[in-house]
């Protein structure tokens, strides 16, 4: 099914306008979940899967994918250092240009996060955490993305349903725009689509300057283990 989807996709010129490649990474990270959920409900692992083990697999799929399809203008990471503007956090993974001749920042940074989080006392951390490091958060104050005007979150839905999760969510950030006003409630989440085990959702992040734009991807694995 993903072969047929991808045989009239041809590899975009990286001199083109950047928004093209965007849209070929935002296609992958809708193809993924599929073979993502296969790989860890078919497959006996020596350990638990945390959100490290997750994000591994993922970028492990994300990159047999590309190598299938034959899209080696793009190659996927793990943990992404910004050596250009100067962005304290490290993204769980990014995507990047891979011709040769050209020396430029990633294309694309994501973060990944569990849902529900770990432990109570980070319940919630997709939006705001500890020490600075919710999900969203960390993209409002450019911790992540700093320089970028597009980024992505993977929420690996282990327990409850997207609904839930969507309504969930976007209450925190209802609350956080009450009694905050670095919140705000057009920053709430929007569905795209929703698909077997994919709800791709939308969403704004205001920053001192600017926006960005955020794609979320969440990815039901509650059956998957």
């Amino acid at each position: 099914m993903i072969a047929e989807e991808y045989n009239n996709i041809q590899s975009p010129d990286l001199s083109l306008e950047r928004g093209k490649t965007i849209n070929y990474i935002i296609d992958l990270l809708k193809k993924v979940p599929e073979s993502f959920v296969l790989k860890i409900s078919t497959t006996s692992f020596a350990r638990d899967l945390n959100e490290d083990a997750l994000t591994q697999i993922l970028i492990e799929k994300l990159n047999a994918l590309i190598q299938e399809k034959n899209m080696n203008f793009i190659g996927v990471n793990a943990q992404y250092i910004d050596l250009y503007y100067g962005a304290t956090g490290k993204p769980d993974f990014y995507f990047y240009a891979t011709e040769q001749d050209k020396n430029i920042p990633a294309l694309f940074v994501v973060e990944s996060k569990r849902l529900p989080a770990p432990s109570k006392d980070r319940e919630k951390e997709y939006v705001i955490g500890k020490n600075n490091n919710g999900g969203i958060e960390r993209f409002k104050k450019e911790i992540h993305g700093k320089g970028f005007f597009e980024a992505g979150l993977i929420g690996f839905v282990e327990q409850n349903t997207f609904e839930y999760w969507h309504t969930t969510i976007n209450q925190w950030i209802q609350n956080l725009a009450d009694e905050s006003n670095f919140w705000n409630i057009d920053e709430k989440l929007e569905i795209i689509e929703t698909q077997q085990v994919l709800n791709h959702l939308k969403s704004i992040a205001h920053r001192k300057k600017d926006d960005i734009k955020l794609y979320h991807f969440w990815i039901d694995i509650n059956n998957a283990r």
